[in-house]
């Protein structure tokens, strides 16, 4: 059984915009050593010796969009349709996969579990993911954003993503300026800073500067949003319906719930929970936290989220799961549309996550 223990506490200092917000400057710096380490690893096939170390630890993999091969579209959210078969054979032949209720209810046997989710809901979950699961009678969870079930709404993270795309360099350098983005060393703002800037922003000044921004960009077309349109209510039970799909709760809005004051944080939890449980036959009774960082999620969610009877809730922190995870802050391997199936390979073995482990640990101890 996994620990109940809630996430650690979290004080009220908003991080540094980097990919690791845990580390000193210094300690940062170091991190470049991580994809050093991790090539060695997977050119040794190092993580055939990990998959049996960790055979024991439950593995959850994240997915959000799938693409065709063939499609124009690129994002970091849409992974190719032959990596997601390949990736997903690979689970099969080597784990135990089950749904991740069954798998937290069940007592660890000697063959590897694990467990394949998606988030955000998707219609290529659908037309493109559930073939391939029903072929290889693979079970998934698919986390829900109530509000966006049903509707031609875009998330925000991916309409600023269409934007920065087709914005010059000063008109980038402006947003950043709006968003309060801290820049590279050389003075360029990366896309990803000003996105992660506005995610650490309360939702009202956060809609405040998109509404700046998108004022200045056209919407999408038609074509361009379609591989992040979101599946009906009516598909959701045709999922669900093949018996190999169960849909749990993301909030209502996709909203990072640290950011959210008290009334708000219970309204999005309790409501995305009421409408998954009263729309779904067999709704999942875990929480998948949007975005999913460790910045991103606090004791305040772990609590609510046991009052409303929800066993655990997934992050996007990446590593495996034992009995000394905390409950509410289950780990999973999160797979981006430009992720190779060597890296693949070595990520969900744990591989990965124990190298970044022991630099950060030199790093706090150097």
């Amino acid at each position: 059984m996994l620990s109940k223990v809630p996430p650690r506490e979290q004080s009220n200092r908003r991080p540094r915009h980097d990919s690791h917000p845990d580390l000193s400057l210094d300690a940062s710096r170091r991190m470049p050593v991580i994809p050093v380490l991790q090539s060695v690893a997977r050119a040794a096939r190092l993580d055939l010796l990990a998959r049996v170390a960790n055979r024991r630890r439950l593995l959850i993999v994240t997915y959000h969009g799938i693409r065709d091969d063939a499609s124009p579209a690129r994002s970091w959210l849409l992974l190719p349709l032959s990596e997601f078969e390949r990736q997903v054979e690979f689970l099969g032949a080597h784990y135990d996969v089950l749904p991740v209720d069954a798998a937290l209810a069940e007592t660890e046997s000697g063959r590897p579990r694990a467990c394949i989710t998606f988030d955000d809901g998707y219609r290529n979950n659908l037309e493109l993911a559930l073939p391939v699961l029903q072929r290889l009678q693979l079970p998934a969870t698919i986390y829900l954003p109530t509000a966006f079930i049903g509707s031609k709404d875009l998330l925000w993270t991916t309409r600023l993503d269409f934007a920065l795309r087709r914005v010059d360099d000063p008109t980038r350098s402006l947003f950043a300026d709006w968003a309060s983005a801290s820049r590279a060393e050389n003075g360029d703002v990366p896309a990803h800073r000003i996105s992660d800037a506005l995610k650490q922003m309360a939702p009202a000044k956060r809609d405040e500067v998109l509404m700046r921004i998108f004022s200045h960009v056209p919407e999408p077309s038609g074509e361009e949003a379609a591989p992040h349109a979101f599946l009906s209510w009516e598909e959701v039970g045709a999922m669900e319906a093949t018996g190999l799909v169960t849909f749990g709760a993301h909030t209502v809005n996709h909203e990072i719930v640290r950011n959210l004051d008290d009334l708000s944080l219970r309204r999005e939890l309790a409501d995305s929970l009421a409408v998954v449980r009263k729309r779904c036959a067999r709704p999942s009774s875990v929480f998948a936290y949007p975005n999913g960082r460790d910045i991103d999620f606090d004791d305040r969610a772990a609590r609510i989220l046991e009052e409303l009877r929800c066993i655990a809730a997934v992050s996007t922190i990446e590593g495996l799961n034992d009995s000394s995870t905390p409950r509410y802050a289950l780990r999973r391997i999160s797979v981006g549309g430009d992720m190779g199936f060597a890296e693949f390979r070595s990520r969900v073995s744990g591989l990965d996550s124990q190298a970044r482990r022991l630099v950060k640990e030199g790093a706090r101890g150097g």
